[in-house]
């Protein structure tokens, strides 16, 4: 893998020691808990909503430098060495930990080595059933083997990716910073549309078309492939991933429609609280269908556009005056449709909202959004000679 070489195949068992020390928890309200995202997003504290608080129970007390997963989705990259943030914190059976034998591997090394494709395929075909969702319990996850080219050039690859995680944080608020920009200039342009607009009032519904009906794909084939977008396929950033397919006839019923240039955004909380907006583009077709906690805003033509909609619905005031309208119980909330037919925003002239569309291409162009970032598998492929490893995409 390193410079072209081949280099022996390892059991993680050989390498790892589960730390099988059982902690009884007795008081969960005062414990931090973690869990761990999927794609190897790693770890982070669990929160607990109210009245929610874990009973008492016999689990793991982890430390930092371990290596930990997720027994029900370890096949979808559910492994992360615990961060110092996590000192301490408590976790289930369900997430074993191990301590390294530092003397044969470089944690960090290990990690990147388990968020290869070609290891998660191995995870992949030990899981079966109608969900995937078998645990891959501790026996059979140690008898997974990796390659391990010697100390020195684990070493050599960890301090690698260490100065990359360096150069991400900086790349990441060099992001912000863009982000800001563009929030203030919306600001500067049109004041908060909702409670100090610069523009005269209008009805929201007046602006847009609101959850377009599917009658406009009624002609289309049942055998015509569109994008399909589940929930986790719209990030806070505004990113939106149509790269998921499906016949028509497969989502014509009980799904959301939406086509190219619609604003698609999340009802439900917490979603809807973090920001899940973005703008579908490249749909397969032009056409894509979502789950049932989005709703639509289609822009008017010589009203609205796209760009504008997008920050008018990702706005903190936007939140805030939902917040009080939702319906539904604790932790499955909802903005409903009647919510936004009752609420009123400054609309400003069309070329207004061109204007700003124009500064936020600019803007996005000054993010090189061309280039690859920091961590992309293809940085670790041609520096050093180190491998591409597959890295399971985030």
């Amino acid at each position: 893998m390193f410079e072209d070489q081949n280099y022996q195949l390892i059991r993680l068992g050989d390498i790892l020691k589960q730390n099988t020390t059982v902690t009884k928890v007795d008081c969960p309200d005062k414990e931090t808990f973690v869990t761990l995202s999927s794609k190897g997003r790693g770890a982070k504290k669990r929160e607990i909503k109210d009245g929610k608080t874990p009973v008492a129970f016999s689990g793991y007390r982890i430390h930092a430098g371990q290596f930990i997963y997720s027994r029900i989705d370890a096949r979808n990259a559910a492994f992360d060495i615990v961060p110092e943030c996590l000192e301490g914190a408590v976790v289930s059976k369900d997430f074993p930990v191990f301590d390294f034998d530092t003397n044969a591997i470089e944690p960090v090394y290990l990690l990147h080595s388990v968020l290869q494709n070609s290891f998660i395929e191995q995870i992949q075909s030990s899981s079966f059933g109608a969900t995937n969702r078998q645990r891959i319990k501790e026996e059979t996850m140690m008898n997974y083997s990796i390659e391990l080219p010697p100390l020195s050039k684990q070493r050599e690859y960890s301090q690698f990716v260490q100065l990359t995680i360096i150069i991400k944080k900086h790349y990441q608020q060099l992001m912000d910073s863009f982000d800001i920009l563009v929030k203030s200039r919306f600001i500067e342009m049109f004041g908060d549309p909702y409670l100090s607009p610069k523009y005269q009032k209008m009805p929201f519904m007046h602006c847009l078309d609101f959850n377009p009906g599917k009658s406009e794909v009624k002609n289309v084939p049942d055998d015509l492939m569109v994008s399909f977008v589940p929930m986790d396929s719209v990030g806070t950033d505004g990113s939106i991933d149509v790269s998921k397919e499906k016949t028509l006839g497969e989502v014509r019923k009980g799904y959301t429609y939406f086509r190219d240039n619609d604003v698609v955004f999340a009802k439900i909380t917490p979603c809807f609280e973090n920001g899940k907006v973005s703008i579908a583009k490249k749909c397969r077709n032009g056409i894509g269908f979502g789950t049932t906690e989005f709703h639509v805003a289609r822009p008017k033509e010589g009203i609205s556009n796209s760009t504008w909609l997008f920050y008018l619905l990702r706005s903190d005031s936007l939140r805030m005056l939902a917040s009080g309208n939702m319906s539904g119980t604790a932790g499955q909330k909802r903005v409903q449709q009647p919510f936004f037919e009752k609420i009123s925003i400054g609309l400003p002239p069309i070329n207004e909202q061109e204007s700003f569309a124009s500064f936020v291409k600019q803007v996005d162009k000054s993010k090189f959004v061309e280039t690859v970032e920091p961590d992309h598998p293809a940085v670790f492929q041609n520096i050093h000679g180190f491998p591409s490893f597959g890295l399971i995409s985030t």
